[in-house]
């Protein structure tokens, strides 16, 4: 429900990120600190994170769980000729770990893995069952000129297999895997038939919509960036209503104002209401109006709130599910960052910069139209439209953990003066409080429904 979630907007703990000073037990990897001694090979990272993770859309058009992979730092160390064994190793299972850490939080694996590791059976067998590993062509190859049974090897342990179509190769895989680095979209989509697939590497949002629409099991891209630009429409009632109230807060507008543009929308009034229920049980006794609503919740919360519900307010896309969670992530990554920083940067207004960063792609709407339904400070349009300003620096630093960019991640942190082991662990606990707060919109829309139509 939005009232529980709201409630528990600050309470929301991030969760340490898999880092490099993770040693690689059986079946447990404890956290450690990351001032962790020099004898442990990991440590010699300095504070990269090791696992990359990419949202792993399903046909419904969300996020049913993550690709992970090693990170572009992590690659770039294992490459190395001199890499350790025990280093090696510490980095499989921190990928391991991740597995485990996603299968727990009841979401799907899609994992990507070295050659070697692949071959590894007290690796593999660290791996939680139903994970799907996606192995590709030289990979497939190499490991049937070393064992033609390595691939009944990995379903033996419940794992499952996705692999591109390869006729040379004794295969069946629970999957068939596509690659948008290397094929067509057009030619998959013509030749699937009956078989499962799974598409990686999509590289733009229409890529990954089409995906969606044609029926793919799993699909992970690059969804965040558009190559047409969207048609001008009318934007829903819904959400230009919260649009004005938002309006009306920023400037300033006084309670009783607020309270009468939320009795203009029954079914805005009626969000309100059920997002101060919880609130008004605590006292014991009913809301007696949408002005007392209003005055419990609170302006900066209630700057929140519409932010949230203008997002799932109006939204025709294929994947909106999806764009939404990630909208949000970034949103509450820079509401945290700004704690982190110590600025005055102020943090609702964060909030709302990182959740408006996807706004044209979640209301199908040029980007000006999007940001020209609420009016934004300077810093948060300049960052939205200019990627520059003083608040660029908190949305880089979101846009970099997505992209696993190592460079801009430091350049970033370094501008904040936030370290960058805190804005990887505060971008895990974004993720965790997106995923929550999806939760519980999804719970909301047939009561919505029931109230609409009355």
């Amino acid at each position: 429900m939005i009232g529980q979630w709201l409630s528990r907007w600050r309470s929301v703990k991030p969760r340490a990120e898999v880092r490099a000073d993770a040693t690689p037990p059986r079946r447990a990897v404890p956290r450690q600190s990351p001032s962790t001694s020099s004898t442990n090979p990991a440590a010699g990272a300095q504070g990269s994170w090791l696992v990359a993770r990419r949202p792993l859309l399903d046909r419904s058009g969300g996020i049913a769980g993550w690709d992970l992979q090693l990170s572009t730092r992590a690659s770039e160390r294992l490459a190395r000729p001199d890499t350790p064994r025990v280093l090696r190793e510490a980095y499989w299972f921190a990928l391991a770990q991740a597995a485990r850490e996603t299968t727990d939080a009841g979401r799907r694996v899609l994992i990507g893995l070295p050659t070697d590791a692949l071959g590894n059976s007290a690796f593999l067998d660290q791996l939680p069952a139903r994970s799907i590993v996606r192995v590709d062509h030289v990979q497939a190859r190499d490991l049937a000129e070393l064992d033609a049974a390595w691939g009944s090897r990995i379903e033996t342990r419940g794992l499952l297999l996705a692999t591109p179509p390869q006729p040379d190769l004794p295969l069946n895989p629970a999957y068939r895997l596509y690659d948008g680095a290397t094929a067509s979209a057009n030619d998959v989509w013509r030749a699937r038939g009956t078989e499962r697939w799974v598409a990686m590497n999509l590289r733009t949002y229409e890529e990954v919509s089409d995906a969606v629409k044609n029926g793919v099991e799993f699909c992970c891209g690059n969804f965040v960036v558009a190559t047409r630009r969207p048609e001008s429409r009318q934007v829903s009632p819904l959400a230009v209503n919260a649009a004005n109230i938002l309006a009306a807060i920023i400037g300033g507008r006084s309670t009783r104002e607020i309270a009468e543009q939320f009795k203009a929308d029954t079914a805005l009034s009626h969000r309100l209401l059920q997002a101060t229920r919880s609130a008004a049980l605590a006292l014991n006794r009913p809301l007696d109006s949408i002005q007392e609503a209003v005055m419990m919740l609170g302006a900066r919360e209630l700057y929140r709130w519409l932010s949230v519900l203008l997002m799932s307010a109006d939204s025709r896309s294929t994947i909106a599910t999806a764009l939404h969670e990630t909208a949000l992530t970034r949103g509450r990554l820079l509401e945290l960052l700004a704690h982190a920083a110590g600025r005055d940067d102020p943090a609702e207004q964060l909030f709302v910069t990182g959740t408006f960063s996807l706004l044209d792609l979640i209301l199908s709407v040029p980007l000006e139209v999007a940001l020209a339904l609420t009016p934004l400070p300077a810093p948060a349009t300049e960052a939205l439209i200019g990627e520059s300003g003083p608040w660029w620096p908190y949305l880089a630093i979101a846009l970099a953990i997505e992209k696993d960019d190592p460079a801009a991640l430091e350049a970033n942190c370094a501008a904040l003066k936030v370290d960058l082991n805190t804005a990887v662990e505060l971008g895990r606990g974004a993720r965790d409080w997106a995923a929550e707060t999806i939760k519980g919109l999804r719970a909301e829309p047939e009561k919505e429904k029931a109230v609409t139509r009355t």
